[in-house]
């Protein structure tokens, strides 16, 4: 029997600052981050491969006041994220370096590797590199308040 797979998680942001899980996005607001390619992040978030969801809404874990968020997630066949990924995009909030140029090489298009919804929600969701990512980037933000 041959492995699933895998597909990397990103975007799993945590409710509360001090979670050793994950990471609150407001730890890593950066207005500076990806200036000149921000609106094709934001495009390329949105237009990742529809590959399910979850039976309830999105808990935005900034200020909204808006009407309740979609839970479906998005693929380009390697990471998996969730549709409202974006909208923390639009709000500064930096994305990992190595999933910003995965983007790069797909040259910001999400359907070049052509896996299809089906494909994708085979795959074995990998958070991995994500959890990693957090718990640099909280000691990160810890350094500088010291």
């Amino acid at each position: 029997m041959s492995a699933r797979k895998k597909v990397m998680t990103v975007g799993s942001w945590s409710e509360h600052l001090d979670d050793s899980y994950s990471i609150h996005p407001a730890l890593v607001i950066d207005p500076t981050w990806q200036v000149e390619n921000r609106e094709k992040i934001i495009r390329y978030l949105r237009d990742g491969v529809p590959c399910g969801g979850m039976l309830s809404y999105h808990k935005f874990r900034l200020n909204y006041d808006g009407p309740p968020l979609s839970s479906l997630e998005r693929s380009d066949g390697v990471w998996i994220w969730p549709e409202v990924l974006a909208r923390y995009v639009e709000r500064n909030v930096r994305l990992p370096d190595a999933f910003v140029d995965h983007m790069k090489a797909m040259n910001f298009d999400p359907h070049r590797s052509g896996h299809t919804s089906e494909e994708i929600l085979r795959m074995e969701s990998c958070p991995h590199y994500w959890n990693g990512w957090c718990g640099l980037e909280k000691q990160r933000a810890e350094s500088e308040t010291e």
